[in-house]
């Protein structure tokens, strides 16, 4: 009786290529036989030397990046609370007026802080006083006429009745005058009185809110 062999096996190597497993010959991957002994070529093993397709795992889409939480609108300009009235005016003296006029100045500066948005942008008071002199002072007196109004239609803004209009500041500067200068003092205290009120409610209200 004949002896039947069994199906030769291949071996697989690195690069893909086979081998007869009975002489060691190389294979083709489709061969069915090998060339070198003729024993036939495992159908399995043949097909495991087949490369097998990559599948490639889609990149996960970029996730936005959070967005940070909305930038707080700028807190208003501090104000000075409580100014001197009557430290004020020793300065001045004591100065020849310059402390005065730069008191003057801060307190404009102030109230176009708290007036903020009422559409009425006035001058500050150095370019006040520079049209005054090229006015002879008409400018001066013009400006504070604006300046008491304002000071007055703010007030409710703040929950305050400010009695004091312009045309009483006016009034104070130009009748005041005449009694031996006391007048434009008077008015100035007005304005101080009115504004640290103003900045004590304004200052509450920028607290309040911070």
């Amino acid at each position: 009786m004949r002896h039947v062999r069994p199906k030769t096996h291949v071996v697989l190597w690195e690069g893909g290529s086979m081998f007869c497993e009975n002489c060691g010959a190389p294979v083709l991957d489709d061969a069915k036989f090998c060339p070198a002994c003729g024993e036939p070529v495992n159908a399995t093993s043949a097909a495991a030397s087949e490369p097998q397709p990559v599948q490639i795992q889609p990149a996960p889409a970029p996730q936005p990046a959070p967005q940070g939480a909305p930038t707080p609108p700028p807190m208003p300009g501090a104000v000075e609370l409580d100014r001197n009235f009557g430290m004020i005016l020793l300065l001045a003296i004591v100065t020849c007026g310059i402390y005065g006029i730069y008191a003057y100045y801060k307190i404009s500066e102030d109230v176009a802080t708290m007036c903020s948005g009422d559409g009425d942008d006035m001058p500050n008071y150095l370019i006040a006083i520079l049209l005054s002199f090229i006015t002879c002072g008409i400018y001066g007196l013009w400006w504070t006429y604006r300046f008491g109004n304002r000071i007055q239609a703010n007030g409710p803004r703040y929950g305050l009745t400010i009695a004091e209009s312009g045309t009483t500041l006016l009034l104070w500067q130009l009748i005041g005058a005449l009694q031996c200068g006391i007048g434009p003092i008077i008015g100035f205290y007005l304005i101080v009185k009115n504004v640290n009120a103003m900045a004590a409610a304004y200052t509450a209200q920028v607290t309040a809110r911070a």
